[in-house]
C-alpha cells in the first residue's frame, strides 16, 4: 500500500517538473533564438515478488513477479531544430538558417548564441544588447596593393565597423569584360530577283565584306559584290560595277554608295603609284578549277633601307618607242615558283635599271601573300642592296582565299603602275548594277577615253547619245548572241562609221564589220543615215549579219561623224576606237536612307538589306594611384564572323597605348581583335589588324594584339609640376591596364557585354554596410565602391543539445557539447547567414498546451493514487474497531 503512494508521490514530483519545463518554453515563445526543451521520464526501481524461471522439460517458463516503485526524471533535452526566421529590416540583425552558433565574448570566454539581435555601439562592435558580450569573427586586412582580404586562420576577434573607415585610393590595374557580343550583326546577304533586259528571271545576291583598313576601322563600310546566282544563266554583271563600296551609319543609313571602276587606284603621296593591269597581260587568281578575276591596288610605296621612295622603271616597251625608258610605266612582276607552288618571286627595276628581287614564302594563300606584302617584303639587288615593297594589294573582290596561278617567270602577273592621276584604261564606275546583254544599252567602256565618239554640226562637237541596243540576226532572222563586252566605233577621215561586234562561229569569235552607213565612202554620215540603216537593218560586210535597233538621240539630222584616228589615248593597240558595252541598269542602288535595292523595271520590287550596327562600346571608369577617375571606352567591331576588332580610347576619343605581351609599353594605340570559334567561345585575344585591314593570326613574330593599354595622366596635363622629371612623378604614375577578355563570348543574342570586375578605385568613406550569406560584411563606401571589411565566425559542435544554458540567450561549452569547431558561414556543414533577419523560438505551442494538458492529468491521476491509497489505509486502521 505505501508502495502505491510513494509512486504516487514520484509521479506528482515529475510532473510538475514537466509543467516547470513546459512553463518556461511558453514563457519564451517569443524569445529570439530560444530553443524548447522536452521532459522524458523513466521508472525508478521494482521489488521483485518472484524470480523468472525457464522453461523445464514438461513445465514452460514463468516470468518475473515485480511491483514497480514510481517514476523519476529521464532528461531534459534541448531541441535544437531551426526556428522560423522573421524579417526586421535592420542591417544589424542576423539569424543562422542551418546548424552552428554566433560567438560572442565578455573580453576572457567564449560563448555561444542562435540570437542574432545585435546593435552597434559606439566603436562600431556588434554586441549582445542585453549582456554586451561582443560579436566575434574576423576584421579584413589590407595587402600592399591595398586589397582586401580575411584570414581565417587568423584567431577571430570583435567585429568591428569603424564609421570612419576609408579605402585608399587605388590604381586600376586590370579589367574584365564578361558576357555576350551578338554574333548576329552587320549587313546580311541579300538577294534581289531581276529581269534581263530579254526578259528573263535572273537572281542577284549581294554579298558584304567588313573593310578594316587603316583609313575605314572606325567608320562602317562594307565591300560588296554582286553576283548572278544561276551561273548557267548568260547573263553577266557588268565588271566594273559589281563591286565597289558602302558606307552605313550606326543605325544603318546608307552614307555612300560606290562602284569600283574595273580596276582600283589609290595613289600613294610619296610615290605617287596608281597601279593597275593592262589589258593584255591580264592573270587570273583560282582555286580548284575555278578562275576569278584579280586587281591589284593599295598605297604601294618601294623604298630603300633609309626610307627614301624608289623610283621603278618599266619591265617592257609601253610605248612603243624601241626603248625602255622613263615614258614607259613601271611594273612589279609576280610569278609562281614551278616547284614549289607556296614560292612566290617578286621583281622590280629602279629607274637606274637594276633588277631587284625577292622570294617570299606563303602559306599558299591570296591571304597570306597579301599579308606579307602588307608588312613590306624585302628585295635585294645581289649585291646587297635592299628596297622594300609594300602594301601591294591583290584582291578578287571576294573573301574566299585562294591561290596564285601564274607559274614560272614566263607567266609572271605584270601589275603597272601608273604615276599620274589620271588612269585611262579603267572602266566606268556607275551608279548602280549594270548587266551585260544584247538586248543592252550601249554606254562607253572606259571611263576616262578622251576621244570618245563625237558629232559636230560644222562648227561645235557634241558626244554621241544612243538609245536603245543592238540586236544582231543572221540570214536566217534569227537572232544571233554577239559578244556584249566587247563593241567598238571607228569613223576615218572622212567620217564614214565602222561598227565592230565578235561573234561566235563554230567554236570560235570572229569579227563581224559594219562600215558606211550611207553606202558613199567619199562623204561623212550624217545621224539620218545612221539612224535609217539601224531602223532598215544594216547588213555587214561579209553580208552574214544585220543590226538594227541602235538610234543617235539629242543631235541634228544632219551632224555628221567625227573622225576618230587622231585618237592617242585609250588602249594603244586600238588608237582611233571607241569601245562600248551593251549593258543595262538592272538595279538602283541607293545613296542615302536604308539599304534598299531597286529593280529599275520594277520600283515595288525591292529588297532592303537587313542590318544590324557591328559596332558595340563598354563604357568604364578607370583609375590612377592618386584616385583620379578617367572614363574611356573600350570599342568593339564585328570584322567576319567570328572575329571582332577591338580599341581602348577615351570618351573624347584620345588614344590609349599598346602594352605588348612582355609588358612593354609602346607609343601604338591600344587595339587587337579577339576570335571566337564555332561553339561561340573565346578562342584567342592575341591577333591584330595589318595595315591593310586583314586579321593577322601570326602570334610569333612579337607583333601581336595589345594586351592592354596605358597612359600617363602627367601628359595630359594632371600634372601639378610638370618641370620636374619625370614629370608623372608630380601627379600619379603611368597606369597600365590589362584586358582580360576570356569570359566574352558570340552568340546570336543581344550584345551585353560589360565590365565585370576591376581593382581601381578612388578615395572613399565608409557609408553603409551590408551582410552576405556568408557572414561577410561588405562595406559601401562615398566612392561607389563596395569591398570586404569584416566576416562573422559561426561554431559548431558534434552535440549541441549538449550546450550548458547560461542564460540569456547564451551557451557555453560543457563536457558533452564537444569542442566548438569556429569556421565560416556555408563551409563543413554550417549554415548560412541572413541578413536582416531574426531567428524566432522553436516552441510549438500547440504541442506544449498538449503537454501542458497530459501532465495535469498524470499529476490528478498520481494525486487519485495517493488519496486512494489513504481511504484503502483508513478502512485497514478500522479493522481493529
Amino acid at each position: 500500500m505505501l508502495r502505491a503512494m510513494f509512486s504516487g508521490q514520484s509521479g506528482l514530483k515529475n510532473f510538475q517538473t514537466e509543467l516547470d519545463v513546459i512553463g518556461n518554453n511558453i514563457s519564451n515563445v517569443n524569445t529570439v533564438g530560444y530553443k524548447t526543451s522536452r521532459v522524458t521520464f523513466q521508472n525508478t526501481l521494482s521489488q521483485t515478488l518472484s524470480e523468472a524461471r525457464g522453461s523445464d522439460n514438461q513445465y514452460g517458463g514463468i516470468n518475473p513477479i515485480q511491483v514497480g516503485l514510481g517514476s523519476k526524471i529521464a532528461s531534459i533535452d534541448k531541441i535544437m531544430t531551426q526556428g522560423t526566421l522573421q524579417n526586421t529590416g535592420n542591417k544589424s540583425d542576423m539569424a543562422i538558417k542551418g546548424d552552428g552558433f554566433f560567438v560572442l565574448s565578455d573580453g576572457l570566454s567564449k560563448y555561444f548564441s542562435r540570437a542574432g539581435n545585435f546593435t552597434l555601439d559606439s566603436e562600431g562592435h556588434f554586441v549582445n544588447p542585453s549582456s554586451g558580450m561582443k560579436l566575434q569573427g574576423w576584421n579584413a586586412k589590407i595587402t600592399d596593393t591595398g586589397k582586401r582580404y580575411i584570414d581565417s586562420n587568423e584567431s577571430i576577434q570583435d567585429i568591428t565597423i569603424s564609421p570612419n573607415l576609408v579605402m585608399e585610393a587605388r590604381e586600376t590595374t586590370f579589367l574584365n569584360l564578361a558576357d555576350n557580343l551578338n554574333s548576329d550583326v552587320g549587313i546580311k546577304e541579300t538577294t534581289l530577283t531581276i529581269k534581263s533586259s530579254s526578259g528573263d528571271v535572273v537572281p542577284v545576291k549581294f554579298s558584304f565584306e567588313r573593310i578594316m583598313s587603316e583609313q575605314y576601322k572606325d567608320r562602317i563600310v562594307y565591300r560588296w559584290h554582286a553576283e548572278t546566282v544561276d551561273p548557267d544563266k548568260n547573263y553577266e554583271l557588268l565588271g566594273g560595277s559589281n563591286y565597289g563600296e558602302v558606307e552605313l551609319d550606326q543605325v544603318g543609313n546608307v552614307l555612300r554608295w560606290s562602284n569600283y571602276p574595273g580596276h582600283i587606284v589609290r595613289a600613294n603621296p610619296t610615290n605617287n603609284f596608281n597601279s593597275s593591269f593592262p589589258a593584255g597581260s591580264r592573270i587570273d587568281i583560282g582555286k580548284n578549277g575555278i578562275e576569278w578575276p584579280l586587281r591589284a591596288y593599295g598605297d604601294i610605296s618601294v623604298s630603300d633601307a633609309n626610307g627614301n621612295p624608289i623610283n621603278l622603271l618599266s619591265q617592257d616597251d609601253d610605248d612603243g618607242s624601241g626603248a625602255i625608258n622613263s615614258s614607259d610605266r613601271p611594273d612589279i612582276l609576280l610569278y609562281r615558283d614551278a616547284t614549289n607552288p607556296n614560292q612566290v618571286t617578286i621583281e622590280v627595276s629602279d629607274d637606274a635599271g637594276t633588277t631587284y628581287t625577292g622570294t617570299i614564302t606563303t602559306d599558299g594563300t591570296f591571304y597570306d601573300l597579301n599579308r606579307l606584302f602588307a608588312q613590306g617584303v624585302t628585295l635585294n639587288d645581289g649585291a646587297g642592296n635592299e628596297i622594300v615593297l609594300k602594301n601591294l594589294f591583290l584582291d578578287s573582290g571576294i573573301s574566299e582565299s585562294v591561290a596564285l596561278l601564274p607559274v614560272g617567270q614566263a607567266n609572271a602577273l605584270s601589275i603597272e603602275l601608273y604615276q599620274s592621276s589620271s588612269d585611262e584604261e579603267t572602266e566606268w564606275g556607275l551608279d548602280g548594277i549594270y548587266m551585260t546583254d544584247t538586248k543592252g544599252e550601249l554606254i562607253p567602256k572606259y571611263q576616262d577615253e578622251d576621244n570618245r565618239l563625237q558629232l559636230t554640226d560644222g562648227t561645235n562637237q557634241r558626244d554621241v547619245k544612243f538609245l536603245g541596243g543592238i540586236s544582231l540576226k543572221d540570214s536566217q532572222n534569227n537572232e544571233v548572241f554577239y559578244d556584249p563586252r566587247d563593241i567598238s566605233f571607228s569613223v576615218d577621215a572622212t567620217g564614214n562609221v565602222t561598227i565592230t561586234l565578235k561573234v561566235e562561229e563554230s567554236g570560235s569569235l570572229k569579227t563581224v564589220v559594219f562600215t558606211d552607213s550611207d553606202g558613199d565612202n567619199t562623204s561623212a554620215d550624217t545621224v539620218e543615215e545612221f539612224n535609217s540603216k539601224m531602223e532598215s537593218g544594216w547588213k555587214s560586210s561579209d553580208g552574214k549579219y544585220t543590226i538594227s535597233g541602235l538610234s543617235i538621240i539629242e543631235a541634228n539630222a544632219s551632224d555628221t561623224f567625227v573622225s576618230t584616228t587622231a585618237n592617242a589615248s585609250g588602249e594603244a593597240t586600238e588608237a582611233g576606237t571607241v569601245r562600248y558595252i551593251a549593258a543595262k541598269k538592272v538595279i538602283q542602288t541607293p545613296v542615302s536612307g536604308e539599304l534598299r535595292l531597286i529593280d529599275t523595271e520594277n520600283s515595288q520590287n525591292y529588297k532592303v538589306a537587313e542590318y544590324e550596327n557591328p559596332n558595340v562600346v563598354v563604357s568604364t571608369k578607370i583609375y590612377d594611384s592618386l584616385g583620379n577617375d578617367y572614363d574611356i571606352n573600350i570599342k568593339f567591331s564585328k570584322i567576319s564572323d567570328n572575329t571582332w576588332y577591338w580599341k581602348a580610347e577615351t570618351t573624347d576619343g584620345q588614344p590609349l597605348y599598346k602594352i605588348t605581351e612582355d609588358g612593354t609599353n609602346t607609343s601604338d594605340p591600344a587595339e587587337g581583335v579577339i576570335a571566337f570559334d564555332g561553339k561561340g567561345q573565346y578562342l584567342s585575344s592575341r591577333w591584330r589588324l595589318d595595315s591593310v585591314g586583314y586579321v593577322d593570326y601570326n602570334t610569333s613574330d612579337n607583333d601581336n594584339g595589345a594586351i592592354g593599354f596605358w597612359f600617363d595622366p602627367a601628359r595630359t596635363g594632371e600634372s601639378p609640376n610638370e618641370r620636374v622629371a619625370p614629370a608623372s612623378v608630380a601627379a600619379a604614375g603611368p597606369v597600365k591596364v590589362s584586358l582580360n577578355m576570356y569570359d566574352l563570348t558570340q552568340f546570336a543574342a543581344s550584345n551585353s557585354v560589360n565590365i565585370s570586375d576591376q581593382d581601381g578605385n578612388a578615395k572613399g568613406v565608409l557609408q553603409n554596410f551590408t551582410i552576405n550569406d556568408l557572414g561577410e560584411v561588405l562595406g559601401i563606401f562615398s566612392n561607389g565602391k563596395s569591398d570586404l571589411i569584416a566576416q562573422v565566425a559561426v561554431a559548431k559542435f558534434t552535440n549541441p543539445s549538449g550546450l550548458l544554458d547560461m542564460g540569456n540567450s547564451l551557451f557555453s561549452q560543457s563536457e558533452n557539447s564537444g569542442l566548438a569547431k569556429i569556421g565560416a558561414f556555408g563551409e563543413e556543414g554550417a549554415g548560412t547567414l541572413v541578413s536582416g533577419a531574426l531567428e524566432m523560438s522553436n516552441v510549438d505551442l500547440s504541442e506544449e498546451f498538449t503537454k501542458m494538458i497530459t501532465a495535469q492529468r498524470g499529476f490528478q491521476a498520481a494525486a487519485r493514487v495517493i488519496t486512494t491509497s489513504d481511504q484503502i489505509l483508513t478502512e485497514l486502521v478500522n479493522l481493529k474497531r
